[in-house]
């Protein structure tokens, strides 16, 4: 038996690690973006690319000694755009990987097995973007969200910080309540002027875009513990989005257990002050 790679891929960071046959890490390693929505396919193919030769390289080991390498990723929520990124990928990949070693799956996929393995139960991931993904005893997979920032992602770091920049807009234009994120947006982005942070926005390439609002989420949770009430409802609006995605999954599951178990992961969750977050979420549920 060889080595394994598993790829875990977002759209802000990339990490991978290397076991030994008894399942051991031997090996850690992280590189930008992964997610071919956000950095596009090309990059994000070379991301994941690097990752694995600084596996093996920090491993001591060569191609021929892999047996998988598992690239869970956000953006390829579709079976045609996993088909087409693995093409891309193993063009990439070091010589001598064997095609069929190679298996692009979504992150939330792993994150589902990751959690509850063959068990039945439900993963909620909040980073730059946002998914459920669910599984019941019958072996009946659904998701929900996941459908990237222009479209979805719903309750995700990338919605909590573009909320936080349209709430200060409206309240510097009179048509929303006085916040205090207002005077943290001006000195996290250094500018002169709120007005700024409109040129900022538009003229970000989709790459820096993403990660660039996204980095404005934790802004909302400082803000909310003392007390600014309009980042109180954005962190608590985020959170219900969360919980009705996460109903929506489990209503189209058929779980045979009284007591499910759901697994809050991500940067978003992560949050030490993700009290109001919870609160929206187990509202729905």
């Amino acid at each position: 038996m060889g080595f394994l790679i598993g790829i875990d891929g977002g759209g802000t960071k990339t990490l991978g690690v290397i076991a030994d046959p008894p399942g051991e890490i031997v090996a850690k390693s992280s590189r930008g973006p992964g997610n071919p929505r956000v950095a596009g396919e090309v990059d994000a193919a070379e991301t994941v690319n690097e990752v694995v030769k600084d596996l093996l390289e920090k491993a001591g080991s060569g191609p021929n000694d892999i047996e998988g390498v598992v690239a869970g990723l956000a953006g390829v929520g579709r079976e045609p755009d996993r088909r087409n990124f693995r093409s891309l990928l193993a063009e990439k990949l070091p010589e001598g990987v064997p095609d069929n070693y190679l298996h692009v799956v979504t992150d939330a996929e792993i994150a589902l097995y990751g959690a509850v393995g063959g068990e039945e139960g439900l993963i909620v991931n909040s980073g730059t973007g946002a998914i459920v993904m669910g599984r019941d005893k019958l072996g009946n997979v659904e998701r929900g969200d996941g459908y990237g920032y222009l479209l979805g992602d719903e309750g995700s770091g990338f919605w909590l910080g573009l909320n936080v920049i349209k709430k200060v807009l409206e309240a510097k234009d009179g048509r929303g309540r006085h916040t205090s994120l207002k005077a943290r947006l001006i000195e996290f982005f250094d500018l002169d002027s709120v007005e700024e942070v409109v040129t900022l926005v538009y003229e970000k390439e989709k790459r820096d875009l993403v990660k660039t609002v996204a980095g404005v989420a934790p802004l909302a949770f400082e803000e909310a513990a003392k007390g600014d009430e309009v980042s109180q409802r954005i962190i608590n609006a985020g959170g219900t989005k969360l919980g009705r995605t996460a109903k929506s999954v489990i209503d189209r599951l058929d779980f045979q257990e009284k007591t499910i178990g759901i697994v809050l992961t991500g940067g978003v969750f992560s949050s030490k002050r993700r009290r109001l977050l919870l609160e929206g979420f187990e509202s729905q549920l």
